[in-house]
């Protein structure tokens, strides 16, 4: 499973072109927006829902930044790709920290 963490300036632009990727290559992605980009978050999972994709392929999780760690630091994640800023990349670096390579 491959986790996507979008920033909220790019919100559209920055993980569509990312998740197409992963799934043309037979992934499945969890797609986090950014808090404050909770509508734009919810049209890309209304994209991915109305091109097809099976149920679970493509789940979008809407979590705070408190919470983003549960999932970046989770046991069932292969990859994170995360676009944003050099602060919250360190938190996302700490939290992936545990995770075992490929």
């Amino acid at each position: 499973m491959t986790v996507f963490i979008s920033p909220w300036n790019f919100p559209f632009s920055v993980p569509i072109p990312q998740m197409t990727g992963a799934l043309l290559a037979g992934n499945t992605a969890v797609f986090k927006p950014a808090p404050h980009s909770v509508l734009i978050g919810r049209k890309i999972d209304d994209c991915f829902r109305r091109a097809g994709f099976p149920e679970g392929v493509v789940q979008t999780l809407f979590l705070t930044d408190d919470d983003a760690p549960y999932l970046t630091s989770h046991p069932g994640v292969d990859k994170i790709v995360f676009t944003g800023s050099t602060e919250v990349g360190k938190h996302v670096m700490t939290s992936a920290a545990n995770m075992s390579p490929v």
